[in-house]
């Protein structure tokens, strides 16, 4: 009779049998394991190679203008419409678009221009105003008097004859859509 030892589950069982049990199937299931569970063929990119266009919008536009995103992908525009960038940017990347050259006579300004790429970008939003012969100023009408004073007529009545004084020490700059703003300042007594 063959005696068989004792399995520390408390059980006896053949050499052969404790092989397969003990052994071999661990083995093949650290194997199979090992394999992934692919088919070997792939299906589809990563995620990290995913790419996407960024483009967007321009309104306003006279003349050329050129848009740079990342650095290095130059896009010459001409004409009011949609636009998209040739060089697509892959999930993750940061994308800036600017303004590298400003088409004559106009002054362009982007909105949104700067992301994180997780999908394409249409948003971004480029706005163009003709910009006045002299620079940031034209004269309309009124006092054209350097440091000149205000003239007001009666208190609480509206009159053609009415001037605000010139204007020294004040605030100025221009907001990211061209527009130039100018704030309070000391005015000059009118007498």
């Amino acid at each position: 009779m063959l005696k068989t030892p004792a399995l520390q589950c408390g059980f006896s069982a053949p050499a052969a049998h404790r092989f397969w049990s003990i052994t071999a199937w661990p083995l093949l299931v650290m194997l199979l394991t090992g394999c992934g569970g692919g088919g070997g063929g792939s299906t589809g990119s990563p995620a990290s190679t995913l790419a996407y266009t960024i483009g967007g919008t321009v309104t306003g536009l006279s003349g050329t203008l050129t848009l740079q995103d990342d650095f290095g992908d130059n896009l010459p525009l001409s004409s009011s419409g949609t636009f998209t960038f040739a060089t697509p940017l892959t999930v993750g990347s940061i994308y800036s678009v600017t303004i590298v050259a400003q088409p004559s006579g106009s002054t362009c300004a982007v909105s949104y221009g700067e992301g994180s790429v997780t999908a394409s970008v249409s948003s971004v939003v480029v706005e163009c105003h003709p910009t006045p012969a002299t620079g940031r100023w034209t004269w309309v009408g009124g006092g054209s008097t350097i440091d000149g004073s205000s003239v007001y007529g009666t208190k609480g009545v509206a009159a053609g004859t009415n001037q605000p004084s010139a204007r020294a020490a004040s605030s100025a700059w221009t907001d990211a859509n061209g527009n130039f703003w100018l704030f309070g300042g000391l005015a000059y007594d009118s007498g």
